[in-house]
C-alpha cells in the first residue's frame, strides 16, 4: 500500500521511527531550564457526581507554538499520545477519546498526524449504582507524549482530581461548562451528522468501500486509525464535470479480528466547508 501525497487527504501505515533526538550541547556553562514544551490540566465536566451516573475527565494539553504531539496513529514519525486513567472501585472507566488530528509534513517526505497549540482527551466515567453523600474519590491520570519541532522530547504527566459525591450531578460554572463543549465538538461525531457532501458505503464486510462526494469548495481529509486485522487501500479521487469530487476508501478486514463485537471505525474522516471543521468516525454501516 503506498502513501498518497494530495494536499487534501492522508492515508498513511503507521511507524515506530522518531524524528530524531535533541541535539548534544557542548561543554560549556550550565544550560538555562528551558520551558516546558507541553502543559496538562486535568479537569472534569462535572462539579460533583451522583450515584450511577455518566460524567467525563478531560485532559487538556497545551502544546508550545510550532511544537506538536501525536494522534493515536502518528503516521510516519513519533508515538501516540497516551492516557491512563486509575479510578475509585467500582467506577467504570471508558476508552480514550482523541480529538480529530490535522497532517504534518514533515523532512524527509514523511506525514505524520497529531495536534498542534491545544488538545484535549476526554474520558467517560460511570459510577456506582450507589454512593454516600459527600464522599471524595479521588481519579489519577498518567500521559506520555512525544512533542516534535526539528528536534522531539518526550514527556510525560501524573495529576489527579477529587470530587465529592452528591444526591444530584452538579453542573460547573458556565466558564467550565463551554470549554468542555468545545473540547466535546472536536471529537470524530457518526457520520449522519455530516450535513455536506452524500455517502454512501458499499462492498462486503470484508472489503467495504466508502464513498463521498462533496462541492467543490469543501476541503476532506482522511486518516486511517489503527485496528489489528483491518488495513486501509489508497483513496481514491475522482473529480466530477459538475464541479464536485469523489472521494472513495476501499479497506481489507478480518472479520475475527477486527470486529470481533460488530462494526467499529476504520478512519475518521475530516470535512471543511468555510470556517467550521468537523470529524468524523468512518464505520462500515450495510442494510
Amino acid at each position: 500500500m503506498t502513501p498518497l501525497r494530495a494536499a487534501a487527504l492522508s492515508l498513511l501505515a503507521p511507524a515506530t521511527a522518531l524524528l530524531g533526538a535533541s541535539p548534544a550541547h557542548s561543554a560549556g556553562p550550565a544550560a538555562q531550564p528551558q520551558p516546558d514544551k507541553v502543559t496538562v490540566e486535568l479537569y472534569a465536566d462535572v462539579a460533583a457526581i451522583g450515584a450511577n451516573a455518566t460524567f467525563h475527565l478531560a485532559v487538556q494539553y497545551d502544546i508550545a507554538k510550532d511544537w506538536h504531539i501525536y494522534w493515536v496513529n502518528p503516521g510516519d514519525t513519533g508515538f501516540a499520545t497516551s492516557l491512563e486513567v486509575k479510578a475509585p472501585e467500582n467506577f467504570i472507566v471508558g476508552p480514550v477519546q482523541y480529538p480529530g488530528p490535522h497532517r504534518f509534513e514533515q523532512p524527509g517526505d514523511l506525514v505524520s498526524f497529531g495536534y498542534e497549540e491545544q488538545a484535549t482527551l476526554i474520558v467517560e466515567i460511570k459510577a456506582p449504582q450507589t454512593l454516600r453523600p459527600d464522599e471524595e474519590f479521588t481519579f489519577e491520570i498518567r500521559s506520555d507524549w512525544l512533542v516534535c519541532k526539528e528536534a522531539c522530547m518526550a514527556g510525560s504527566a501524573e495529576k489527579s482530581i477529587t470530587l465529592k459525591s452528591k444526591v444530584f450531578i452538579e453542573e460547573p460554572e458556565p466558564a467550565a461548562q463551554e470549554r468542555f463543549k468545545k473540547a466535546l465538538a472536536r471529537l470524530p461525531q457518526p457520520l449522519k451528522e455530516l450535513k455536506i457532501g452524500q455517502t454512501r458505503w458499499q462492498g462486503s464486510k470484508s472489503r467495504p468501500r466508502f464513498e463521498a462526494t462533496f462541492p467543490e469548495d469543501v476541503e476532506f481529509e482522511v486518516f486511517p486509525l489503527i485496528v489489528e486485522g483491518a488495513e486501509a487501500h489508497e483513496p481514491e479521487v475522482m473529480h466530477l464535470g459538475d464541479g464536485s469530487s469523489r472521494l472513495s476508501i476501499t479497506f481489507d478486514v478480518d472479520e475475527s479480528r477486527a470486529w470481533p463485537a460488530g462494526p467499529r471505525p476504520l478512519a475518521v474522516l475530516r470535512v471543511q466547508g468555510g470556517d467550521e471543521e468537523k470529524f468524523y468516525d468512518l464505520v462500515p454501516k450495510f442494510d
